[in-house]
């Protein structure tokens, strides 16, 4: 892996990405293998060190070490295999990064997502609700591995400087992603479910959005959703809203 990194921030995206050889795809994609070294080169420049509120939503997937980073003004640390999301809006700061830390960053715009996913499958994004209260996921050895592996090819096409189809490429390389993330995310939904975790208004949220992904082509009706998950009309959006 090679020595780079950075903050994702919205105000300053290019100057950061510059500063530590990230990989920009016009503004709508951003990649950046954080390590050790990186984290000096933030230390050393007091405006790669601050606070910064993120422009998109922000993956992190920690390879090796710990990082302990601050998260809309909360405190979290994560070590190896941890997989953490980072909602645009949110501010971040990271405050120490162990000796042996390595980690990839990935930011993305809406704009890019809706690219990917025009004409293709819909992904489950019921996880993706509490994110702000619960952002890091621990990932077992084969998960963190599958991750790592889809985006080691969004790394190979963004280094590519000429490559015809580049746009194609990056798209079908974040789909592959996306899918892995789904994939993870359905996995420890089940076993939650099968041994009865989450909290009974979490059940019927992610109900809600499997339901949605199945039905919402043809399906618009509020009463449909609510007479499938067998609550009332009223009592749905109020789920929603929470």
């Amino acid at each position: 892996m090679e020595e780079n990194g950075a903050i994702i921030t919205d105000s300053n995206i290019k100057s950061i990405i510059e500063e530590l050889n990230g990989y920009n795809y016009n503004n709508q994609l951003i990649l950046v293998p954080y390590t050790q070294f990186s984290a000096n080169i933030s230390k050393r420049n007091k405006n790669l060190n601050e606070q910064y509120r993120v422009a998109y939503t922000t993956l992190i997937l920690i390879l090796s070490g710990s990082i302990d980073i601050t998260i809309n003004y909360k405190n979290h640390q994560f070590k190896k295999n941890f997989w953490v999301v980072i909602g645009p809006g949110s501010s971040i700061k990271i405050d120490n990064t162990s000796a042996e830390f390595m980690a990839y960053f990935l930011s993305f715009s809406e704009t890019f997502v809706i690219d990917t996913i025009l004409d293709r499958k819909p992904i489950p994004s019921s996880r993706f609700v509490d994110i702000k209260e619960s952002p890091g996921t621990q990932l077992s050895e084969e998960q963190a591995y599958a991750l790592k592996y889809s985006i080691d090819r969004i790394f190979y096409y963004m280094r590519l400087n000429e490559h015809n189809y580049i746009k194609d490429m990056l798209h079908n390389t974040f789909y592959n992603l996306i899918l892995e993330i789904s994939n993870i995310y359905t996995t420890i939904d089940n076993q939650q479910n099968n041994k009865g975790i989450l909290p009974r208004k979490d059940l019927l949220m992610h109900q809600f959005v499997s339901l949605m992904h199945k039905y919402a082509d043809k399906e618009h009706s509020p009463s449909f959703y609510s007479n499938q998950m067998c609550i009332s009309t009223q009592y749905l959006p109020l789920i929603l809203k929470e």
